[in-house]
């Protein structure tokens, strides 16, 4: 039976994730933060393994005798350089992995981690992926996800206050766009076949439309049409 280990408690992604390894009859482990997550993760039909990602003798142990290692570096709302510290828990993850062995990882990247600059926190991103590509022997799929969905509930305060979207990108620029179950459905399809060698790379997107489009859907849908 395939050793799976899950990084991302019972997140958005992880979740499904979980749930489609447990229904396939997989071995699945789950890292989480928060003891109050365990009863639930058990309750899946997976072990629950409580400890930070930020606590490298914590993350050393998880991926003994796994196959497969989920690997996200989950967001610091709380830090004053989203790089350095993205670094130090991508250097926690690589000596597991390397310690361990490990041979597959899919990593839960981003659109934009090939720049390596300019993209704020995806910038960590990029510098995990390249971490990652150098281990000896390790399998791993980079999974570059679009724009996420949710990321326009930020914006319901100025809509509320101010009536308007306001963002980076103009109302003629196109976003690709994309919504965690499409993540999931393709993260556990790549964690079952196990069909990849060496380093890849594979971009997830559910739509696209321009600033104007996505303006007139939201706007239509809480009657606040353009």
């Amino acid at each position: 039976m395939n050793k799976y280990v899950i990084t991302g408690s019972l997140g958005n992604i992880s979740r499904p994730v979980v749930e489609g390894l447990v229904a396939q009859g997989k071995a699945v482990s789950v890292i989480t933060s928060k003891a109050d997550k365990v009863a639930e993760i058990e309750k899946l039909g997976a072990k629950a393994l409580v400890g930070d990602v930020n606590d490298a003798s914590f993350v050393r142990d998880p991926p003994r005798g796994a196959e497969v290692v989920y690997t996200m570096i989950p967001p610091l709302w709380q830090t004053s350089d989203w790089r350095r510290d993205q670094n130090r828990i991508a250097d926690h993850y690589v000596a597991a992995l390397t310690e361990n062995r490990v041979p597959y990882v899919v990593d839960l990247s981003s659109v934009g981690a090939h720049l390596g600059h300019g993209c704020g926190p995806v910038d960590g991103l990029y510098d995990f992926e390249q971490k990652l590509n150098a281990i000896p022997g390790l399998h791993v799929k980079h999974l570059r996800p679009a724009f996420f969905y949710y990321n326009f509930l930020a914006l319901i305060p100025m809509v509320k206050g101010a009536g308007m979207l306001g963002a980076n990108y103009g109302g003629n620029h196109t976003l690709f766009l994309v919504h965690p179950r499409d993540i999931a459905s393709a993260a556990l399809e790549e964690l079952l076949d196990l069909d990849f060698t060496g380093s890849s790379v594979r971009y997830i997107a559910g739509d696209e439309r321009d600033g104007k489009e996505i303006a007139a859907v939201l706007g239509k849908a809480i009657g606040k049409e353009l």
